[in-house]
């Protein structure tokens, strides 16, 4: 499937906008064109993981999840042992 692309429009500070066309020329950094976008990448996957370890913190106190989780390990053990090497070859 083909990338979809917007184009917002936002403004930077002039520090900020200066800062980020000298880096390119230091090799720090690819264009100012391809960082932005980089950048709020990076940015919106820290937000996702922030709130994926909030849910899994909520979830590890609730006892319907944490007993549906030990039955799922439960019904995975004798699977585990085979493939760790904690049950011998036959």
């Amino acid at each position: 499937m083909a990338a979809r692309f917007k184009n917002p429009t936002f403004s930077l500070s002039a520090d900020a906008t200066d800062k980020l066309e000298e880096y390119p020329s230091k090799n720090n950094m690819s264009t100012v064109n391809l960082t932005i976008p980089e950048a709020m990448q990076l940015h919106t996957k820290t937000i996702e993981k922030e709130n994926l370890y909030r849910e899994m913190k909520e979830a590890s106190k609730d006892p319907l999840f944490l007993e549906e989780s030990k039955e799922i390990m439960d019904a995975f053990t004798v699977s585990d042992d085979e493939v760790s090497g904690r049950i011998p070859q036959w």
